[in-house]
């Protein structure tokens, strides 16, 4: 997207006059132009990635006074934040629960089987706004005969750069916790909550250049194995909550806050903030729902 608006004289690809009697003169002194500019309905959040491969998306003012003589001209730009909606309750498989199964046959020496390790992972729902927690289960049993040395959940962000027929992903978790080893024969349980921290939304839609997604994803690594055996979940992060999760006579809005993937810190932002120039990519975080979700004696908090 890439817009001019002028304010005084003619616009950059227009034509002047000729003469210098009829060009536009801006007197001395202080001069003020109240504009405004609608913004297109569709664009997409602004975003930068912190992974290997650098890709963002932002939004920039900049405010130019042009003038032959070089001394005059000047020029000063603005940052500012877009965050467009993704509502949950326009997609209503994701408030269903799923479950995922899948069974891996392990192969020994001399192209013998020896045995096959299960592995399940269920979610109550695929669809969540930044404040909510996941509740992730997920069983594991190890029907073979090599033992398992490693097992894990994580939450991963995977961001997908297209340009010129060339497309790049990379992947960062935003969650991961593991488990121990599983003998032969033996099975494990894992009941797991995961907090989302404010992300942006899944997609990026609006722009074909960058893709978001989410996945949830349970995986064990054999012994005697290079590779995890895994199963994922896609899941839909969104700007507005589903409805019926949101208990009887609680409002619930968003505040803007920042996520930091390093410290995994999350911090408030407000409009004082930007005024005083700290720009920071910021997205919605619903506090109201994370705060009932921690509450241990059931009492709602606003």
């Amino acid at each position: 997207m890439k817009d001019c608006i002028t304010l005084c004289g003619r616009a950059p690809n227009q034509r002047g006059p000729t003469t210098s009697e009829e060009k536009p003169i801006l007197p001395a002194g202080q001069h003020d132009y109240t504009f405004e500019y609608k913004l297109p309905d569709v664009l997409p959040t602004s975003f930068e990635s912190c992974h290997a491969y650098k890709g963002k998306v932002y939004y920039l003012l900049k405010a130019r006074l042009d003038s032959s003589e070089e001394k005059v001209r000047q020029s000063k730009d603005r940052t500012f934040i877009v965050l467009s909606s993704l509502d949950l309750n326009s997609y209503p498989r994701c408030a269903e629960l799923v479950q995922v199964k899948r069974e891996k046959h392990l192969g020994c020496c001399c192209c013998c089987r020896c045995g096959s390790i299960t592995c399940l992972l269920r979610l109550d729902r695929t669809g969540y706004v930044p404040g909510e927690d996941i509740n992730v289960d997920a069983e594991l049993q190890n029907h073979s005969k090599k033992e398992i040395t490693a097992s894990y959940v994580t939450m991963q962000q995977i961001v997908t750069l297209e340009a010129g027929g060339v497309s790049k992903q990379s992947t960062a978790d935003i969650f991961r916790i593991s488990g121990g080893k599983i003998k032969s024969g033996g099975s494990a349980l894992y009941h797991d909550i995961i907090h989302i921290p404010p992300l942006p939304p899944s997609r990026l839609d609006g722009c074909n250049l960058v893709q978001i997604d989410y996945v949830i994803t349970v995986g064990v690594l054999p012994s005697g194995m290079n590779d995890s055996i895994e199963i994922s979940v896609p899941i839909l992060i969104g700007t507005e909550p589903l409805l019926h999760v949101i208990p009887p006579g609680i409002t619930v809005g968003p505040s803007y806050s920042r996520y930091s993937h390093s410290s995994g810190e999350i911090e408030d932002y407000s409009a004082e903030d930007y005024v005083r120039g700290k720009y920071q990519h910021v997205y919605t975080y619903y506090k109201a729902l994370y705060r009932r979700a921690v509450t241990q004696d059931g009492e709602c908090i606003s």
